[in-house]
């Protein structure tokens, strides 16, 4: 990506019928933190590449920006090493900021007491990485502001942020992509309730079936 190409229209994506809407599930997760003692270490981020130039690097790997996202993202994860990749695909100019994220480091997990997977335990993991899109675009490249944000749940499973471009954080859709699949599930109070015979859940949220 020695070059972004010009911005992406700020359409808006496609999307299940509904998002996990912060408003929602925040009180719940902040409820549910685990105090700082609790905690191994800080996270420590690490950042990784893909199709991204040199000059573009350098902008992501700004100190201030880098540990600003450190400190963001420790408000929602357990601590340990947490690796940030941002991807740039020329042939569709569409760029990604991915979280590689373990369901075991997730403050407060996802498991829901009256079933289904708490989602909305991501929402502080997407706001994080849109703090840090939002300041690499303020330091360097406007265009960054186009940039898709992701969580990458046990190294398989995809969990995107929703809502309009640039997406702020504060929404996550209802479907996991897994490979070529996509689950997606139905409301429910705090989370998703998806189909009981679906394997992926144990896989990407530590969970077994939700109904």
């Amino acid at each position: 990506m020695g070059c972004l190409g010009d911005p992406e229209p700020a359409e808006k994506p496609v999307e299940a019928s509904f998002t996990v809407q912060a408003e929602k599930t925040l009180a719940a997760v902040e409820e549910g933190l685990p105090v700082s003692e609790d905690k191994a270490s800080p996270v420590e981020v690490e950042l990784a590449w893909s199709g991204v130039g040199g000059l573009h690097q350098s902008y992501f790997s700004d100190a201030k920006a880098v540990d600003g996202l450190r400190k963001a993202l420790d408000e929602g994860l357990m601590g340990g090493a947490v690796v940030v990749e941002m991807a740039w695909d020329s042939e569709k100019h569409r760029g990604t900021i991915r979280a590689q994220v373990e369901p075991s480091s997730v403050r407060g997990g996802f498991k829901l007491e009256t079933g289904g997977v708490a989602l909305g335990r991501l929402v502080p993991v997407t706001r994080a990485l849109a703090r840090y899109r939002d300041d690499v675009a303020g330091r360097y490249d406007i265009r960054v502001l186009s940039f898709h944000l992701e969580v990458l749940m046990a190294g398989q499973c995809e969990v995107r942020a929703a809502g309009d471009l640039p997406h702020d954080g504060h929404e996550v859709s209802p479907c996991v992509s897994v490979g070529t699949q996509e689950y997606c599930g139905t409301a429910v109070d705090g989370g998703v309730q998806f189909g009981a015979d679906n394997g992926v859940l144990q896989r990407c949220f530590g969970v077994g079936p939700t109904r």
